[in-house]
């Protein structure tokens, strides 16, 4: 018969649960993170995020608008009424990309220090 012993695997077995448990902090971190990369980079004063969390992922995300989210209302001013035109002009809305690509770098930047620094084999 044959008959094989594996040695030293508790000690592999306590390294693999310090990463499991490593990674498992990653769950809160990285939303943390979102968040703080849209109050200092982006200068967000109230942050506008969504966190699902399950058992074994986390999903967060963030909306950006191309301008701001009061335009879409239609405003109403206390004004005499004046003669106006029957039909305004077209409204010329910029054309540059809604997200810079200098915060996604920097939001990239951040989740590669935070990954970096969070993760480190025991």
């Amino acid at each position: 018969m044959f008959e094989v012993r594996i040695e030293g695997v508790d000690q592999l077995l306590a390294k693999l649960n310090k990463y499991s448990a490593q990674i498992t902090e990653l769950h809160t971190s990285m939303p943390q993170e979102l968040e703080n990369w849209q109050r200092e980079d982006m200068k967000r004063q109230y942050p506008n995020m969504q966190v699902d969390a399950g058992s074994d992922q986390t999903v967060a995300a963030t909306s950006i608008w191309p301008r701001s989210r009061t335009d879409v209302r239609q405003r109403r001013h206390q004004a005499p009424q004046q003669h106006r035109p029957k039909q305004a002009g077209p409204v010329v809305r910029s054309n540059r990309p809604i997200l810079r690509a200098s915060l996604f770098d920097q939001l990239v930047e951040r989740m590669k220090r935070l990954l970096a620094g969070a993760t480190k084999w025991p």
